[in-house]
């Protein structure tokens, strides 16, 4: 499964870099250091998965999101952020989000998911 990750902290793309690409089956195709590059990555590398933080520059990640979800094609999106707010996850989900993590807790959960993704990815093919 091809993953891009959108965060503006190049701390944290490069630690989350490091750790979801040694999922099996999970493989980085891009990283985006802000929103309005995130969509443009998304348009462009065709990732299956977007990892993406709310607060970027030039376009957070609720706009980020919009726009990617209106393609056709778009791919499974999991906001991982700082800002787990109530109000901020209720609109994520309803805009398409598959996953509303907080940063500071939910690493396994993000994990967790990418696996389940690539063994349900794997089951499907094959059938």
């Amino acid at each position: 499964m091809k993953l891009l990750i959108a965060d503006d902290s190049p701390m944290l793309r490069e630690r989350l870099a490091t750790l979801l690409s040694q999922i099996p089956g999970i493989e980085l195709v891009g990283q985006a250091e802000n929103g309005r590059e995130a969509v443009r990555l998304a348009a462009t590398l065709k990732p299956d998965i977007v990892v993406m933080d709310i607060k970027m520059p030039e376009k957070n990640g609720i706009e980020a999101l919009v726009e990617i979800k209106k393609e056709q094609s778009s791919p499974r999106v999991v906001i991982f952020t700082s800002f787990p707010f109530p109000q901020h996850e209720k609109r994520c989900l309803e805009l398409g989000a598959e996953r509303f993590l907080d940063k500071s807790n939910d690493i396994d959960q993000l994990q967790q998911f990418l696996k389940g993704a690539v063994q349900a990815k794997s089951d499907f093919e094959c059938k």
